[in-house]
């Protein structure tokens, strides 16, 4: 919006309604632009996102865990006949059912 919006406002009284759509692939380029000098110049490689004392930081056996919890549970009558058959077509889900015999 930094560019887009003023991009518009000066250049309305030229284009009019126009200046508001060449706002947007004018504000892709230049964020498509600034990205890519952040990339090249920015200073991101030797950012670090922990302190360097490696004392400090926990061992992974330390942290309690649980063990992880189900997505979702299978539905009883779709696990009764063994998968995906109402979900599917049925020349899909013979074509499944036969693979996995």
């Amino acid at each position: 919006m930094g560019i887009r919006v003023p991009f518009a406002k000066l250049l309305q009284p030229a284009l009019g309604a126009d200046a508001i759509w060449l706002s947007f692939p004018v504000g892709a380029l230049c964020a498509m632009l600034m990205s890519l000098a952040y990339y090249r110049w920015g200073g991101w490689r030797e950012a670090r996102m922990l302190a360097g004392d490696t004392d400090a930081v926990a061992i992974a056996a330390e942290v309690p865990a649980q063990p992880p919890a189900p997505v979702a549970d299978p539905c009883p009558r779709t696990a009764a006949r063994g998968g995906l058959g109402d979900v599917l077509s049925p020349a899909t889900a013979t074509a499944t059912a036969s693979t996995r015999d």
